[in-house]
């Protein structure tokens, strides 16, 4: 039997379409358990239509734990979980199609000594889902790390890792560690390198875990404090100082797809640099307390301004719908891993596309031809907040109507 574990907080609506994605599976031997972290909300009204159900199990905490890594904890602590296998979703997660517990089921029935599970993923902005790069790549049904090629791992990189034998999740505790879970002032960062090495893995082609891009998702992402803390612990625990130090330069750096570092540059790259130096050292959880607070000192309230009017110039999904069902002409820019889908979507409503544009990729139109085109609406077809700050702010002053994937945060004051 797989465990299906849903992490919740105040989001009913996103809950339910999770619990949903569960019920319309062709795969019936499971159980859910939905991990409440005290929410104030409808909650525990919406899972009453679930919990009818004797596989569905609503479990309300006293307390609020304050991040999914906790709660889970937490259910493993209490041994919530009786399956033999967990599969792990925040409320925002679903379930792709109809198959996808089926295929998993089937592939962990065959290899019954797999430790956890790589699947394909995706994401859903609202009512437009879309698929990254990696989606689909191959690699083998069962693998060790070690016996990768290292264009397999880096396809490993891109597939989602949530699906663990619950013998492996007691033993290796990814969402456990000593030095940081003492205090519960930041989430904890799953060191998956770590794990690589002690796992037997296994790979499920046609499986697939929709992330919902929620708006209010976002604020996670502002606290200077906890992504300084929660990516050093993550980084401290690499095998030397060189991989330690280029974990905190991938997450400090301006290409991280945040919206910490989205708008202006903070030092980043020097904060990197002086960490590094504290790696092996039994005062580096202190150490990285004592910088991130100076950091949030320094730049938090520049981050929420600079987030504020970013958030402002995004539209809701009322205002995205409207500007699709009214357009003639659209323009999708720039090209990404996500320009097919969105295509899709809108050519499924019947919309026309005049052509894709980047300023940077060989054979596509450029800024200037999409200001001098036909087009009545561009579509800005990417999820990085800084490409998407950036393009908003080239449009500001154009009569072109500009829509994006990104969604305003309605309840962001």
């Amino acid at each position: 039997m797989i465990s299906i574990s849903i992490t919740t907080y105040n989001r009913s609506r996103l809950l339910k379409r999770c619990l949903e994605s569960v019920r319309r599976q062709s795969f019936s031997d499971y159980e859910v358990l939905i991990l409440d972290d005290c929410s104030s909300d409808d909650t525990s009204e919406v899972v009453k239509e679930f919990t009818k159900d004797t596989r569905f199990r609503y479990i309300k905490y006293e307390k609020n734990l304050g991040w999914g890594d906790k709660v889970v904890n937490e259910a493993q602590n209490k041994g919530y979980y009786n399956g033999d296998f967990v599969w792990l979703f925040s409320d925002d997660e679903y379930m792709y199609g109809e198959d996808s517990l089926r295929l998993v089921a089937e592939a962990l029935n065959k290899h019954k000594d797999t430790d956890f599970v790589a699947i394909d993923y995706g994401f859903a902005y609202e009512d437009i889902e879309a698929f990254d790069y990696g989606y689909n790549d191959p690699l083998p049904e069962t693998f060790l790390y070690d016996e990768l090629s290292q264009k397999q791992k880096e396809i490993l990189s891109t597939k989602h890792k949530v699906i663990y034998s619950k013998e492996f999740l007691d033993r290796e505790r990814p969402f456990f560690n000593g030095n940081f879970n003492s205090k519960n002032d930041v989430c904890c960062e799953v060191d998956y390198e770590r794990l690589f090495k002690v796992a037997k893995m296994a790979y499920v082609s046609g499986a697939v875990q929709i992330f919902g891009i929620t708006e209010n998702a976002r604020t996670k992402y502002l606290d200077f404090y906890n992504w300084i803390v929660a990516t050093g612990q993550t980084s401290a625990l690499a095998d030397t100082k060189k991989e330690c130090h280029r974990l905190l330069k991938l997450h400090y750096s301006s290409s991280y797809p945040l919206c910490l570092n989205a708008f202006f540059s903070w030092g980043g790259d020097g904060l990197a640099d002086t960490l590094a130096e504290f790696y092996g050292r039994d005062d580096f959880s202190s150490v990285v307390r004592k910088f991130a607070q100076i950091y949030k000192d320094a730049f938090q309230d520049t981050l929420y301004e600079y987030y504020s009017k970013f958030n402002n110039m995004l539209p809701t999904l009322k205002e995205r719908q409207e500007a699709i069902q009214n357009a003639k002409n659209i323009v999708l820019y720039p090209h990404t891993h996500y320009t097919k889908d969105i295509k899709k979507y809108l050519e499924a409503k019947g919309k026309n596309i005049l052509f894709v544009a980047d300023d940077y990729k060989e054979g596509y139109k450029r800024f200037d031809d999409v200001i001098g085109s036909e087009a009545d609406l561009v579509f800005i077809s990417s999820g990085h907040p800084r490409i998407v700050w950036n393009m908003l702010n080239k449009f500001k002053d154009s009569k072109i109507k500009v829509v994006t994937l990104l969604l305003k945060d309605e309840s962001y004051k």
